[in-house]
């Protein structure tokens, strides 16, 4: 099932021309660079549901999984947040 899942996202992702560009860049690499925002309270903190440090992370590694499979790499580059 998670594999069919992940078929679809990378079939929907495909249906937009720029994304399919981008998509196809992201499969030539054979990985997906990521870049999440360090000290911005929205999603590196705590709220009632938990800890959300990690979403950023998470989300990039859930994308990579759907383009380029189980195996997927991932490059993660923080960047600070500006006022």
């Amino acid at each position: 099932m998670r594999r069919v899942g992940s078929l679809a996202i990378t079939l929907l992702l495909l249906a937009v021309p720029a994304v399919a560009q981008t998509v196809e860049k992201v499969t030539a690499a054979g990985q997906l660079d990521c870049a999440t925002v360090t000290g911005q309270e929205d999603w590196n903190g705590e709220d009632p549901h938990g800890d959300l440090s990690g979403l950023g992370r998470e989300i990039c590694r859930a994308v990579a999984v759907a383009i380029l499979g189980p195996d997927a790499k991932v490059a993660l580059h923080e960047v600070p947040a500006q006022a």
